[in-house]
């Protein structure tokens, strides 16, 4: 998005990027009729500016829109997957929470809110104003899938940011939801909405964004050093040295451990890469639909830490996405390690389709042995915010304001949904833009 940004705006871009293929971890595997994500599953429709740069790269006609289904979820409640409430109806006979825990959700509206003062996490933020039923099978699960994270430690105001800002603006998390769900609605009225895809998976969108004219791409070249002076920055990679007006570095923060920088700006580098981060592995199995007992209506079942699995999440892309599976099979992708369990995320891979298969006779009623299947490990998924959080990103600000003609992004600074990092990417281009003197084209 960056580099597709600052070709917008009239530079040569060159791209270097370790892997083989452009995109990070948004990674689409093809084959045999199946399309399976290693990485990101979907998009939330992103900011306007973001749209149009995609639209520009000929996004467009190649938007893929949720079915219906997506709107749906479950979670695992004592071995069984059930809906998770969308309305009042659906809560007051849902099994999901005791009468007990409904009351106390209830009585959300008239809790007092926190004064401002020490970071609070997810769980004790959940606890406070919905109940510890709601914090222990709604939020913990919600955390677990969206971060891989544990919501006993992870601070509510980077996952939910506004959540709290609902809280301190309405009084009242629900009431401010509400407010806010009204108000885009009015805002949206005749936009784009919902979550998308491409037909033939993410890729395509980062594939696009990689033929964007002026952007010039060097895949499997690691870049090694970094180097800045008032008038430039040098980059050594295993080719060469080249010479730019500035660079975006966009890698996760340990990675920045990796590249050899100047000394008096190492050490931010190395408090930024000491960021924690959550190991994940993606277990993709196909089965033929008769082999499989759920409904499968839906687009995730989430597990909460009280079911004690190793499973975090299991995605049905299948079912919100045409053509991910070949003709009377589905496709489902599970979560697989992070905070709670990170050594399982290691585990070979014949030993992870093993797991994985075993757990989904229990949850789903799997029968037989997948016909596809596709794992991939990502040692540092997601980036955790936890206490300390403040002072990586301060350094990386310290970094920022020591060496003008270089910026930093990514999912550990921008926010973890795609959608975000987009709008990081953009946003970053933009201020080197600006440093440099440029000015981002109007969008």
């Amino acid at each position: 998005m960056a580099a597709a940004r600052l070709a917008a705006s009239g530079a040569e871009v060159s791209l270097f990027e370790s892997g083989q293929a452009v995109g990070g971890r948004i990674r689409t595997v093809r084959r045999d009729g199946w399309i399976a994500e290693a990485g990101a599953l979907l998009v939330a429709e992103p900011a306007p500016e973001v749209r149009s740069l995609l639209d520009a790269a000929g996004l467009a006609p190649r938007t893929l829109r949720t079915s219906g289904a997506a709107r749906r979820r479950y979670v695992v409640h004592h071995g069984v997957p059930q809906p998770i409430p969308a309305t009042l109806g659906d809560l007051i006979a849902s099994p999901l929470l005791s009468l007990a825990g409904r009351l106390r959700m209830a009585r959300e509206p008239f809790v007092p809110k926190r004064a401002a003062g020490e970071d609070e996490s997810v769980d004790a933020f959940a606890r406070r104003r919905f109940g510890d039923e709601v914090a222990e099978r709604l939020f913990d699960s919600l955390v677990a899938e969206m971060s891989a994270g544990d919501a006993t430690r992870t601070l509510v105001r980077y996952l939910f940011p506004k959540l709290v800002e609902f809280e301190q603006s309405a009084g009242s998390v629900l009431k401010g939801q509400m407010r806010a769900g009204m108000e885009a609605r009015r805002r949206m009225r005749g936009r784009p909405q919902g979550a998308w895809s491409c037909p033939n998976g993410l890729a395509e969108m980062t594939e696009a964004l990689g033929t964007f004219p002026g952007v010039h791409f060097h895949l499997a070249t690691r870049v090694e050093e970094i180097a800045a002076d008032p008038v430039g920055c040098s980059v050594r990679t295993h080719v060469g040295t080249e010479r730019f007006d500035g660079v975006v570095l966009a890698v996760p923060a340990p990675a920045l451990a990796k590249i050899e920088v100047p000394a008096d700006w190492r050490d931010a580098v190395h408090r930024l890469a000491a960021m924690p981060h959550a190991p994940v592995a993606s277990v993709s199995l196909g089965f033929a639909r008769a082999r499989i007992g759920h409904p499968l209506d839906g687009l995730s079942i989430r597990v909460p830490s009280a079911e004690d699995s190793p499973v975090l999440s299991v995605l049905i892309p299948s079912t919100v996405f045409a053509d991910r599976a070949p003709e009377g099979h589905v496709l489902l992708t599970c979560l697989i390690g992070g905070v709670r369990h990170p050594k399982t995320a290691v585990l070979p891979a014949a030993e992870l389709i093993a797991l994985v298969r075993d757990q989904l006779v229990g949850l789903i009623g799997a029968e037989g042995e997948p016909v596809f299947s596709e794992v991939t490990r990502w040692p540092e998924a997601f980036p955790q915010a936890v206490r300390g959080h403040d002072a990586c990103l301060a350094a990386a600000e310290q970094i920022e304001e020591a060496v003008p003609r270089l910026v930093l992004t990514g999912s550990w600074r921008d926010g973890i949904v795609v959608s975000d990092v987009l709008r990081g990417g953009l946003r970053a281009a933009d201020r080197l833009a600006g440093r440099l003197g440029m000015t981002p084209p109007t969008s």
